[in-house]
């Protein structure tokens, strides 16, 4: 009876130490210890989960695969000593996005959006580090965001007659890739503005999007009936990540659209501001 009882209580103990068990992919074998901690760009103490982080060999081949769910977890690689390549990407949530598995990751491998989901706060990173033999080893992810936010969009006095204005930024990267990089694919934007009161559209909420291949065309459409009409600025500034982007416009009673906006980074890259105006004859810089 003790005996069983004795089973019992194992058996519970093993169900249990297995609800904290983390997504890993690779067998734990090796005479080396890889700790891995987590640390956000500077000042910035935001670090987005999940966070799958991946180790491969010199050849490029993936030999371990770890998912952390939140800053509770805790990360560590059995190894054998040599130098391996870490990549690591943070905010892929499961469902909007399709990571790569062990067993066909490498470092231009692509982190697929899911059709119709919206763009989390994607972080990543990349480096090396050599492991020695019997050695515990500490290594620092300090991620960087790869994505920037379309914090605020509000066009104002725009006439009654028009039924739909949105905002379409052009040439937007597509994709990132696993080691940090994007895809050489790019794609126009469009964000549907949303009619708030009589004569004002605004962004409905902020979004987070993947940064634009050089300085970007900015459009503002508007539908009347089945007529379109856009006005196109080339913007002198470049969209990056990790910036706060805020386009303000205002259509006046000459017909002429007239837009700020203001690119703004965290507190150490300052503040850029864009202002344009545009009509039916084209567009200049404000």
């Amino acid at each position: 009876m003790k005996q069983l009882l004795l089973c019992f209580v194992t058996l519970l103990l093993t169900l249990s130490s297995c609800e904290r068990t983390l997504d890993v992919q690779g067998q734990e074998e090796g005479s080396s210890t890889l700790l891995v901690h987590t640390r956000a760009v500077e000042n910035d103490e935001k670090v987005s989960y999940p966070l799958t982080v991946y180790a491969m060999n010199p050849d490029g081949v993936c030999v371990r695969k770890k998912t952390l769910l939140s800053e509770n977890d805790e990360l560590a690689f059995m190894l054998e000593p040599m130098t391996y390549h870490i990549y690591a990407i943070g905010g892929a949530t499961e469902g909007d996005y399709e990571l790569p598995g062990m067993e066909n990751a490498t470092a231009t491998s692509e982190i697929t959006l899911a059709e119709g989901a919206l763009h989390g706060d994607l972080m990543s990173y990349a480096s090396e580090i050599t492991v020695g033999t019997n050695e515990t080893n500490t290594l620092n992810l300090s991620l960087s965001r790869k994505v920037f936010e379309l914090k605020e969009v509000t066009i104002k006095n725009i006439p009654p007659s028009v039924d739909e204005v949105s905002l379409v930024l052009n040439p937007m990267y597509d994709k990132l890739l696993l080691n940090g990089s994007y895809g050489e694919e790019t794609s126009e934007k469009a964000i549907p503005l949303t009619k708030q009161g009589e004569s004002t559209w605004q962004l409905a909420e902020p979004l987070f999007l993947l940064p634009a291949n050089g300085n970007p065309t900015i459009n503002v459409k508007f539908r009347k009936g089945d007529a379109y009409i856009s006005h196109t600025y080339s913007s002198p500034y470049a969209i990056e990540a990790n910036k706060h982007i805020l386009i303000e416009g205002n259509y006046t009673e000459s017909e002429e659209l007239q837009l700020t906006g203001a690119i703004s980074g965290d507190t150490w890259n300052g503040t850029t501001v864009i202002k344009f105006n545009f009509n039916e004859s084209g567009a200049t810089a404000a």
